[in-house]
Formats: C-alpha cells, sequence, structure tokens
C-alpha cells in the first residue's frame, strides 16, 4: 500500500492558500465530461447504464496503457447506496424501474463488485498502466466520499433499554430511522462542475447512505445492526447483514486504511513533539470514524458493540443495547422475494467474526502510531485496557464454533496479543492458579527454541489438564468463586483453539532447517500432550487438533 500513501505527484491541497484537502486532485477537461456525464445517467435515474458504464472500462485491458474511468466522489456515494438497495426488501421497486430485468446481476451485487475493483486498483497503485494522475484523482475521490460518512452525533441517552427477562443483551426497535434527516457532510470542492448528491431524491426509495449515517446516532446503529445481525439465527436479517452491510462496512474500512496511511504519510509532519503528535492523531480519519463510540468509555463499549449478539457472559450489564434498520422495510421481504440459501451456523459464525475482526483492526491501527508512553484523549483508547477487556470477553464465551472461527485468522499481529491475553484469561479461570502470570509466548515467536520452551513449561504445569479437584459434582460441572457454573470441557477446548490458533501461524512458513532444529522439542511436546490427553479422558475430551498438527512436523 505504500505506492497509494506517498504520491502526491498532483495533489494540490498541500497549498495553504487553496484551503482544500490535502490530497485534493484538480479536474482536467476529459475528467470534467465524464463526471457531467456520470451524474446525467444519476439524474435520469438510470442505474443500469451508470453501472455498465463503470463495468464497461475494463474489458478493454489488453492495451499497454490502460486509462483509468474514473467515478465522481457523489457518484461513489451512489455506489455506497446502491448496496443498501437489496432485493429483499427492494425487489417490488426494482422490478418497476427495470421490468425486463429479470437474469441480470442486481444492483446491489454490480455495486459492490465495482468498488471493489476500484479498491484493488488503488491498492495495487500501477502507475505504469493508469498513470500517476488517473490514480491520484481516483483516490482523490474515494477520499472526499469517505469522509462523508461522518458520525456528527454519538450515541447518547437514546441508546439503552430496560433488559428484559430473557436475558438477552439487545432490544430490537421495530421501526426503521427515521427519515427526516438534515442533509449536511458534502461540500463540493470543485467549482468546475455540480455535485448532484445533494439535490437529488432518493435513490429507490433509500436517501444516500452518507446522510443516513451522519444522523444522530446512525453510524452507531448501523454498526449494531451490522454485526448483532450477522450472527442472527433468522436468516433473513442474516441476509440483510450478509448482503448489505457487511460488504459496504467492509468496502469503509479498507478505505479508511489507504486514507489513514495517506494521512500519516502527508498529513502529520514527521519531527514534531510527541504532544502534538496526539493532537494530529485525533484528527485522523480512523480517530473520526472511532467517535460513534462514546470517548469516555471507550474500551468497555466498544468491546460490548463489538461482540454484540455473541453467546458470552455479560457482566453488570442492567440494559441492553436498542438497534433498529437502518432503512425502512429491511426486515419486512417482498411478496416475490424467496430464500433460496440456507445458512449454516458454521457459515454464519464464520462471516460475523471477520467483519468484527475488521472493526478491531481500526483500534490496533491507530493504537501503532501512538508514541509510547502517551494516550489518545479523544477517542479514549487504551491498549491494554482494550486487550484486557476483549480478552474477558472471548474467555467467557459459551459457543465454541464462535471462538474457533474469531481466532481463524491470517498473520496479522494485534490477534497475536488478543490471543495470548486470551489464554491467560482461561487458565485464571482454573482454580488450582497453576499458571501466575501471562504466558510470554508471542515475544518468543521469533525465536522457536525459546517459544517450545515456553510451551512445555505450561505443559509440565498441567495447565492443558482439567481441574477436577471438586467433591460431590460431576468433574464437568465446577462451581467457581462467583458462583456461576463453570463448563471445565469448554475451557479446555478454548485453550486448545487458542494453543492450535498461535502454533499454525509460528510454525506455518518456518524454514525447514528451523523446524529440524526443534525436532526434539516437537517430540517432547507431542509426548506431553499424551499426558494431558489421558487426563482429560476424565471429563470425555481430548486434543483433536493439536495433536496431529504437531505430528506433521516430526
Amino acid at each position: 500500500m505504500s505506492g497509494v500513501s506517498v504520491s502526491v505527484e498532483h495533489v494540490v491541497g498541500n497549498q495553504i492558500s487553496k484551503g482544500l484537502p490535502h490530497y485534493f486532485v484538480e479536474l482536467g477537461d476529459k475528467d470534467i465530461t465524464s463526471f457531467e456525464t456520470q451524474n446525467s445517467l444519476y439524474r435520469a435515474e438510470d442505474y443500469d447504464h451508470l453501472l455498465f458504464c463503470l463495468e464497461e472500462r475494463w474489458q478493454d485491458g489488453d492495451s499497454a496503457f490502460d486509462p483509468l474511468f474514473v467515478p465522481s466522489f457523489d457518484i461513489i456515494i451512489v455506489l455506497f447506496t446502491l448496496i443498501t438497495v437489496s432485493d429483499h426488501y427492494k425487489a417490488t421497486v426494482l422490478t418497476r424501474n427495470e421490468p425486463y430485468n429479470v437474469n441480470r446481476v442486481s444492483y446491489s451485487k454490480r455495486a459492490i463488485k465495482i468498488l471493489r475493483k476500484y479498491l484493488r486498483i488503488l491498492q495495487q497503485f500501477d502507475t505504469t498502466r493508469y498513470g500517476t494522475y488517473k490514480l491520484e484523482l481516483l483516490r482523490c475521490q474515494m477520499f472526499l466520499a469517505i469522509e462523508t460518512v461522518n458520525p456528527h452525533f454519538k450515541y447518547l441517552q437514546n441508546c439503552r433499554s430496560v433488559k428484559n427477562s430473557t436475558n438477552e443483551n439487545v432490544y430490537y426497535k421495530p421501526d426503521a430511522m427515521p427519515e427526516n434527516i438534515i442533509r449536511r457532510g458534502i461540500v463540493n470542492p470543485y467549482r468546475s462542475f455540480i455535485s448532484c448528491v445533494e439535490t437529488k431524491n432518493p435513490i429507490f426509495g433509500n436517501i444516500p447512505v452518507n446522510f443516513k449515517l451522519s444522523q444522530r446516532g446512525g453510524l452507531s446503529n448501523a454498526v449494531l445492526w451490522t454485526l448483532a445481525n450477522s450472527i442472527q439465527e433468522d436468516d433473513l436479517l442474516f441476509h440483510d447483514a450478509y448482503e448489505i452491510w457487511i460488504p459496504l462496512f467492509d468496502i469503509f474500512i479498507s478505505i479508511l486504511e489507504i486514507r489513514q496511511a495517506y494521512f500519516l504519510e502527508n498529513e502529520i509532519v514527521k519531527k514534531i513533539s510527541k504532544e502534538l503528535r496526539i493532537q494530529k492523531l485525533m484528527e485522523s480519519p480512523i480517530c473520526q470514524f472511532l467517535s460513534f463510540v462514546d470517548s469516555i468509555n471507550f474500551n468497555p463499549l466498544f468491546c460490548e458493540y463489538v461482540f454484540v449478539n455473541c453467546d458470552y457472559t455479560l457482566i453488570n450489564r442492567d440494559a441492553a443495547l436498542t438497534i433498529q434498520p437502518v432503512y425502512k422495510g429491511e426486515t419486512q421481504p417482498t411478496e416475490v422475494y424467496y430464500q433460496r440459501v440456507k445458512y449454516t451456523k458454521q457459515f454464519k459464525a464464520k462471516v460475523s467474526m471477520r467483519i468484527r475482526r475488521r472493526f478491531i483492526s481500526l483500534c490496533f491501527n491507530i493504537l501503532g502510531s501512538v508514541p509510547t508512553g502517551l494516550h489518545l484523549p479523544k477517542p479514549r483508547i487504551h491498549k491494554k485496557r482494550l486487550l484486557v477487556e476483549m480478552s474477558r470477553t472471548l474467555s467467557t464465551f459459551q459457543n465454541i464454533v464462535e471462538f474457533e472461527e474469531f481466532f481463524t485468522f491470517d498473520y496479522e499481529e494485534f490477534m497475536f496479543h488478543l490471543i495470548e491475553r486470551t489464554l491467560y484469561e482461561l487458565f485464571k479461570q482454573d482454580r488450582r492458579t497453576i499458571v501466575t502470570e501471562r504466558p510470554s509466548l508471542i515475544s518468543g515467536k521469533d525465536d522457536l527454541k525459546t517459544f517450545f520452551n515456553e510451551i512445555l513449561a505450561l505443559f509440565k504445569a498441567g495447565a492443558f489438564t482439567p481441574d477436577v479437584r471438586i467433591n460431590g459434582l460431576p468433574p464437568h460441572e465446577i462451581i467457581d468463586n462467583a458462583g456461576h457454573v463453570k463448563n471445565e470441557k469448554l475451557r479446555l477446548q478454548k485453550i486448545d483453539v487458542c494453543i492450535c490458533t498461535i502454533l499454525r501461524n509460528v510454525l506455518q512458513g518456518q524454514a525447514k532447517p528451523l523446524l529440524v532444529d526443534c525436532k526434539k522439542l516437537l517430540i517432547k511436546v507431542s509426548k506431553r500432550i499424551n499426558i494431558a490427553n489421558e487426563k482429560r479422558l476424565e471429563i470425555d475430551t481430548a486434543f483433536p487438533q493439536l495433536k496431529p498438527f504437531i505430528d506433521s512436523f516430526i
């Protein structure tokens, strides 16, 4: 991503006298014509030809230099909004608009494909193929569009309601968010063409999504609506999240990551004091986006948001989060809609945990830029407190499928720290107090011998064996100090998942000579697994994943 954040050959916003965003790029004559053409199709509500206009330019990729057809920032906002026009509740309106469109791909899916294509082009930043000017112009339009998704108001008193007797941590309001929205947040920086989004009618009944999310509590509600429904048993609600909001927020986060990298590279002076750097970081795109969470209690509240509707133990929660549909009719399928796919719990958990990790990654993206010894005052993100809050929540997960899918990830540095702290929380639930200090597995992962010796020490201490010192109770039901029933089998299963994940990410990709040097240690770990398995038979559990995995390297 270095090219997209470094290239500033055509930006003019860094000229202070212009008062424009740093990344701003002026339009050429051909681009003005292109933007006006796109806006004309939008005003005429000819969405099919608008999308076709954006799609067909990719078919001409045989030439050595393939010029890039750049959408204007307000057309990108239109694409964001078209994603929300899903067939399951808009089929009647869509059919009325295109009565003969019976076999083609939906507007929603086409918009997602187009935006992801443009994102890949930006991330690759191939100047040989597209030219520096076109890529910087595309980057400018993407940045202008994402900065209109701005939480002007945080979730305040209206975000909670009294819990009912079912112990649910989410209260669903049947009515959609209000439509009487003050449209603000878009200022067209170009004088050479007129932006059409601010004056145009709704798109198939949906007002532009940036206005929707920028109203009071709009972004907070949309995030909660997405995450809560991403793990829903109700297939219609899951379908709504899967088809609309998960792809949309995934695209938002990808653009924000590029925008943040550009901000850090070009909009913060390198040699400034730590205190001034903190002040500048509070103005960064990700900090602005994360302000939808109450900054005073950011760490526990963000944790509650990001794990909403997951199956875990709520502590000291006397109120439920209140969420409601973002657009009217989302929960009311049309008569012609038919659910063709039956989603499995495993699939739902996989989809849900991936988007949750994406939101968490935003926090650690900004934390990686905070100078040592200082903390962000707004939003008040504290790395250690956030890790502790999330690891404690994860350690109380009651659904092993959700837990396992959350820790199914490709290499992400922050996830290693989270999994290590979660492992420690699980060890702390053992009443024998075998493990008294947090394991240092992550710090030793670059030295395999140190890493395996740390794991062997945990095995020798008995950290992977069940606590069966209970009189008069079955060994798989243990009363802990708080008086809750603890499932020892589930605790050990979660420990297995943590260790398997750490080992998989550490060992895979290691050079063969390094693994040969550690063969004796691997054999010792395998033997220790056998010993632990014998003791685990007392509660009818074993290492189903770890032993075959270790043995494959011996």
